[in-house]
């Protein structure tokens, strides 16, 4: 469990002219015990090491690439072979497999004294995959709202068997802290106003019909199938195997907070990187992201970091960006309300128009680029709270751990040039832990095959991309490579001729 921890003062100045550096099991290997298993180096769907200790005796081979600052996957315990750290089960302990408290904390005040930021990456849109919807334990679940034509939303039924569960306040449960319900509320509606793809909103006015398992800390909806429904998108459950937290509910927000409060307080950490926030019902960023940035002020840090994962349209990004701006309130000085959530995030549109114009080789969809940035800026509010100033503050890449690298589809010129794109572009550019190296495995990151690590790995072996192999194969560590020494002299000519001032 967490224990508390005094908070040092780390004030994070995140507009513009921070280098980020994105690592995925990017450390080196220490021989700890793996509690719980999934380690195998021959394996590249499985475990291969990396922790809290290794990646902190690499903090200075990051800083020389003149990154400012480190992502980090969650840190909250995970399952056997959750390697990807995105499906926790717990969030009040830190996977065992990562290390200790001491030893996060030891990189963290490590990172502070390098003059370096750690952003830890958290999950709070779901869980795990304890549950499934009766009647579909191997298939897909339909989506159902409310009752209608006497069919309401799904019972929820536990994989484990009962002798494999917590005891819990609540009774037997797959989750300590939050808790599964089916008793049902025929006159319940959900609260809050959701947005969509568009901008558009939608309220819960009882035209859809009326009850859910209100008492549940889950959603009991289904699976999300309709990426284009607001309803489905914020209630849904994603891939069919994330439990989904019901949290546009009080009782599930302050859970959250209390989980994301100790993380800070006990770590130290400067700020986060939110995953999934478009399927997150807005108010509980509303009350979430106020939270974290007046319990940080409190340990000393005057600007925490909050981030979103925007893989979606600039209209949905642009509701949870800022005090918020649906589709009617573009160009204008309106706003959901005077509430900031979210500051920035990573904004996939640009990565969209750099991606295909360089694998396509046709400039016309670089013209797209700059329009982008221009339309953007009339939806998206980019006031900050914490200084009264408005800060752009949106991440740009070229590469990233759910896509495939772009120099393993088109070669390392064109790569080349993304990055100096990203380097002088407004906002803060954020690099993929292994392209310093010319990783350039294909294939989706979703199915772990360019989450390659930076330390030796059997695994790579079986995919030789060069004609010498795989460039993964091996300790990639080299301060000499040709591509880090690039990326370090464009940073380099980014602080020198830009600083603060971009």
């Amino acid at each position: 469990m967490f224990r508390r921890g005094r908070g040092l003062r780390v004030d994070g100045d995140f507009e513009n002219s921070h280098d980020l550096i994105l690592l995925e099991g990017a450390s080196e290997v220490r021989n700890n015990e793996l509690f719980d298993g999934g380690f195998d180096v021959r394996d590249m769907t499985f475990r291969h090491g990396g922790d809290f200790v290794g990646l902190t005796q690499k903090l200075h081979y990051i800083k020389g690439l003149g990154c400012r600052g480190v992502w980090i996957s969650p840190v909250f315990q995970n399952g056997f072979n959750s390697y990807h750290q995105y499906a926790q089960l717990d969030f009040t302990t830190l996977d065992m497999r990562l290390g200790t408290l001491e030893e996060l904390r030891k990189l963290t005040t490590t990172a502070h004294d390098l003059g370096m930021y750690v952003i830890v990456d958290v999950v709070m849109n779901h869980m795990a995959n304890e549950f499934y919807f009766e009647g579909h334990a191997e298939s897909e679940a339909p989506w159902r709202f409310h009752e209608n034509r006497n069919e309401r939303e799904y019972r929820l039924m536990t994989r484990k068997p009962e002798n494999m569960l917590y005891d819990t306040p609540q009774g037997k449960q797959p989750y300590l802290d939050f808790y599964y319900d089916n008793t049902w509320d025929p006159n319940a509606t959900y609260n809050g106003t959701l947005y969509g793809q568009f901008g558009e909103w939608v309220d819960d006015d009882g035209s859809l019909g009326f009850g859910t398992y209100l008492a549940s800390d889950f959603h009991h909806n289904g699976d999300l199938i309709d990426y284009f429904d607001p309803w489905q998108i914020n209630y849904g459950k994603i891939y069919g195997v994330m439990d989904d937290l019901r949290l546009e509910h009080a009782r599930v927000q302050q859970k959250y907070i209390a989980m994301t409060k100790a993380l800070i307080e006990s770590a130290d950490v400067d700020g986060y990187r939110v995953d999934t926030p478009m399927q997150v019902p807005l108010n509980f960023y509303k009350v979430w992201a106020p939270a974290m940035r007046a319990h940080a002020k409190s340990l000393g840090k005057e600007r925490f970091g909050i981030f979103g994962e925007f893989y979606v349209t600039p209209a949905r990004y642009a509701t949870m960006t800022g005090r918020g701006r649906d589709n009617t309130m573009y160009g204008q000085a309106r706003y959901i309300d005077d509430i900031s959530t979210l500051k920035g995030g990573i904004v996939y549109p640009y990565y969209w128009y750099i991606f295909t114009s360089m694998v396509y080789n046709d400039a016309q969809y670089a013209d797209g680029l700059a329009l982008a940035y221009k339309e953007e800026n009339k939806m998206i509010d980019i006031f900050d709270p914490t200084t009264g100033r408005n800060e752009y503050a949106m991440w740009t890449f070229c590469n990233n751990h759910d896509n495939w690298r772009m120099q393993s589809m088109t070669g390392k010129a064109h790569f080349h040039m993304c990055l100096a794109v990203i380097t002088f572009w407004p906002g803060v550019p954020l690099h993929y832990a292994g392209d310093e190296q010319d990783f350039d495995t294909p294939g989706s990151a979703l199915d772990g095959w360019s989450r390659e690590e930076l330390s030796a790995s059997l695994a790579w072996r079986a995919v030789p991309t060069q004609p010498g192999g795989n460039p993964a194969d091996g300790d990639n560590f080299d301060m000499t490579k040709a591509s880090y020494r690039y990326i370090a002299r464009l940073n380099g000519l980014r602080d020198a001729q830009l600083g603060n001032s971009m």
